[in-house]
């Protein structure tokens, strides 16, 4: 079964994950993550109904697939490096019902195959 997580960076620049949540009321303009775990208490400033205050575009959708060096890959945006070819920024997005790399120069590629080429790396902010 494929693991529904999200992640953002919070407003000290901290990367965090675990389920997303809307805002409601007073807070009905902010996105929260709220970790997955036993006990909130080992996340210091997490507040155990919200979790912690992400800033919006940052916030990515797990796609159930590990980098090569056994990451977790978020949607948003990427570095892309093609051996012998250089590199640029791309982004991984869900498009035509997949997983796919998209850039401006070179479209859609799907992401599961960039994964399974030597020549390929991706780089993903942590």
């Amino acid at each position: 079964m494929d693991e529904i997580l999200f992640r953002g960076k919070r407003l000290n620049g901290e990367w965090v994950d675990g389920d997303l949540i809307h805002g409601v009321r007073s807070k009905k303009d902010k996105i929260f993550i709220l970790p997955i775990a036993d006990n909130l208490a080992n996340f210091p400033g997490c507040d155990p109904l919200d979790g912690f205050n992400v800033i919006p575009e940052s916030v990515g959708q797990f796609t159930n697939l590990l980098n090569k060096d056994e990451s977790k890959l978020f949607s948003g945006k990427i570095r892309l490096d093609i051996a012998g070819i250089g590199g640029g920024d791309a982004e991984i997005v869900m498009w035509a019902g997949k997983w796919q790399i998209y850039d401006e120069s070179q479209g859609y590629y799907p992401l599961y195959e960039a994964l399974l080429r030597n020549d390929i790396t991706i780089t993903q902010e942590q």
